[in-house]
Order: structure tokens, then C-alpha cells, then sequence
């Protein structure tokens, strides 16, 4: 694999039934996946929002070119996702979602519209920012003693980037900084006001 690639010789030559420079320079971040839901695309902008939201070189090493995508998610989302992923293969149907990814200072919400590639081959997915605003909540101070869970890890929900509290479990609260730079024991999940509004039911 190769970790500075952003697109296979595969994707090259299926992109000729698209239009590979729409692609290459549309604002929103896009990725490919192949028929196994192997990356084999990443457009320039998907690595302008990873720089933006993270360590750009981790992320790099960690989902390279024809890397899984189930190693990307966790948990009841790579369920969902895969399910998701497989259905607009098979079926060759368009699929959309919603969902969260804010930053320290805004409230985002992003929308997902999914492609199927001609021929069973794979899947285009574009992701675009349909509402932000400024963040109104209460901010939380990174107090480790009450997020440090028994087992030793911080749990952040990684749609609304709340972290849960360890003496209230039903309660997840916003910490600004742990959404720039979360401590490096973070296990990321799904608090179950997200999961039961964009994920339940297969929405």
C-alpha cells in the first residue's frame, strides 16, 4: 500500500465513465471505495478537512490507498455503514445521510450522498456541509477525574464530539479542547441521543 497515493491505477480507469476533474477539484471531501470497501480515492479536498480536523499524517498512516473501510469506524457504526455501502453496490442505488462533525467553535452538519460506480465496481461518496453555526452550549473543563472511565479510557462520541461522564454515565458533556486534541486513551463511540436520531432504524 501506499500511504501517499490518493488514488489507485483501478480508480483511474473507472473514473473515465465520470468526470475525474470534477472530482479532483470539487470543495467537498470525496472518497472511493472499491467492491471489497477498499479506499481507492481520496480527493484533494478530503485531505484539506482531515488536516483541518486532525493529525493529517496519522490519518495518512492509518487509512492509506486499499486500506478497509471498516477499520475507519467502530462499533454499531461500521455495521450500519457497511450494510449501508453494500446495498448501493448490490442494488446500484443512490443513498443519503446526515450526520455531525463539529469543530471546537462550530456546530456542523454534514450531508452524505453515495454513488454507486457502474458495473457493481464500487462507490463514490460525497461528503458536503449543510448547516453550521457558532457553538452556544456550556462548555466543560477537561477535568480527567470525571471522564476517566474504570477501564481506563475517555469515551467521546464521535458524531457530536461529547465525552461521557464517568460518575453519570447517561451524561455527555461538550469539552472544547478535547474536540481540537483528545487525550491519546480516547476510545470513540456513540452517545445514544445521536445513535437513536441519525442512526436507529437505519436512517
Amino acid at each position: 500500500m501506499d500511504f501517499f497515493r490518493r488514488y489507485t491505477d483501478e480508480f483511474l480507469e473507472i473514473s473515465k465513465e465520470y468526470d475525474f476533474e470534477f472530482l479532483e477539484s470539487n470543495a467537498h471531501a470525496v472518497f472511493a471505495l472499491d467492491s471489497e470497501l477498499r479506499f481507492i480515492y481520496f480527493n484533494k479536498a478530503w485531505f484539506n478537512f482531515a488536516k483541518d480536523n486532525d493529525d493529517i499524517e496519522k490519518i495518512i498512516i492509518q487509512y492509506p490507498i486499499l486500506s478497509p473501510f471498516d477499520t475507519s469506524v467502530c462499533g454499531v457504526l461500521n455495521k450500519f455503514y457497511i450494510e449501508a455501502f453494500k446495498k448501493v453496490i448490490e442494488e446500484e442505488t443512490v443513498w443519503r445521510h446526515d450526520y455531525e462533525c463539529s469543530s471546537k467553535e462550530e456546530f456542523r452538519i454534514f450531508h452524505m450522498d453515495v454513488f454507486p460506480i457502474a458495473t457493481k465496481k464500487g462507490l463514490i461518496v460525497i461528503n458536503s456541509l449543510k448547516k453550521s453555526e457558532a457553538i452556544t452550549q456550556h462548555n466543560f473543563k477537561p477535568n480527567t477525574k470525571d471522564y476517566l472511565q474504570k477501564d481506563g479510557l475517555y469515551y467521546q462520541c464521535s458524531n457530536c464530539r461529547k465525552t461521557q461522564h464517568s460518575k453519570n454515565l447517561h451524561q455527555w458533556d461538550w469539552i472544547p479542547d478535547w474536540v481540537e486534541k483528545c487525550p491519546n486513551n480516547t476510545s470513540h463511540t456513540i452517545c445514544p441521543i445521536c445513535f437513536d436520531f441519525y442512526w436507529k432504524n437505519g436512517k
